[in-house]
């Protein structure tokens, strides 16, 4: 949300809190999911539940921080290396850890870095020939990198992320074209709260009905397909005030590859005894 609507944030009467605390908060959860995750018979599926908040409110912190950025090209710039190097980094990780239980399918950065180029596109002011450009070298990437994935994930699955995380694609992302739309949407409503409110409420109750279509159970809404959960982030992001608050943004890019590192090396470990 921009100024305009920061300031009628600041006029109602509930908690405010800027990007620093939204991005505590959706680390948190992040960790308490992928705890569950890695130790499923040892954590109860409820911190999975408070996972769910995790990337909306991450792509909210996103596009709050390219709108609030001083210098766009930077922005993208470390979200790409972030993408590059949890890919390189998780990839190598499984090459030396040969005989891993389980594999690294996570890498975050590539989908909030194809949100932010997204955005980058529809917001640039550049003239019409130039902008015709950018979203044509960037469908051609697109339909480069999809084929490459494709082709690779019928050799070997670890070659395929690390090529998402290189050349990340908006249908093989984390979250895949979902999460993307979902993302844009954000934006397109970052003005008006009332209307955020809404889409954002429909967009899980789409994810509810969709979840339903394997039964509407307590096993299968709760234990299963419980992404609709996310809907507990949206009071989180209603009390944005606008501002930054305190900044710490390398922690943060640190903090994802190597706790899911540190989980994997773990997991695995303990899973061999």
């Amino acid at each position: 949300m921009d100024k305009s609507s920061a300031a009628a944030i600041d006029k109602g009467r509930y908690v405010k809190i800027g990007t620093f605390a939204l991005k505590i908060i959706a680390l948190a959860a992040m960790l308490l999911d992928h705890l569950e995750g890695t130790f499923p018979d040892t954590f109860p599926v409820a911190l999975s539940w408070t996972g769910r908040i995790a990337i909306p409110v991450f792509m909210f912190c996103v596009i709050q921080g390219l709108l609030h950025t001083s210098n766009t090209r930077k922005y993208l710039f470390r979200l790409y290396i972030g993408s590059a190097v949890m890919a390189a980094g998780s990839f190598i990780l499984q090459i030396i850890v040969s005989e891993a239980r389980f594999q690294i399918a996570d890498n975050m950065f590539a989908t909030l870095f194809l949100l932010a180029v997204l955005i980058s596109l529809i917001r640039t002011k550049l003239a019409l020939k130039k902008k015709v450009r950018l979203w044509i070298i960037f469908i051609v990437t697109q339909m480069i990198s999809f084929l490459l994935i494709i082709r690779l994930q019928t050799a070997a699955k670890s070659c395929a992320y690390l090529a998402n995380g290189l050349i990340p694609n908006v249908i093989t992302n984390q979250g895949s074209v979902l999460f993307l739309m979902l993302g844009l949407l954000m934006y397109a409503f970052r003005n008006n709260r009332l209307k955020f409110s809404v889409m954002y409420l429909a967009y899980c109750l789409l994810m509810l009905a969709s979840a339903g279509f394997s039964g509407f159970t307590v096993q299968n809404l709760f234990y299963g397909n419980y992404q609709w959960m996310m809907i507990i982030a949206l009071p989180l992001m209603l009390a944005y005030n606008g501002r930054r608050g305190r900044s710490l943004k390398y922690f943060f890019y640190a903090f994802y590859p190597l706790h899911i590192w540190l989980l994997f090396l773990i997991g695995n470990f303990v899973q061999r005894k």
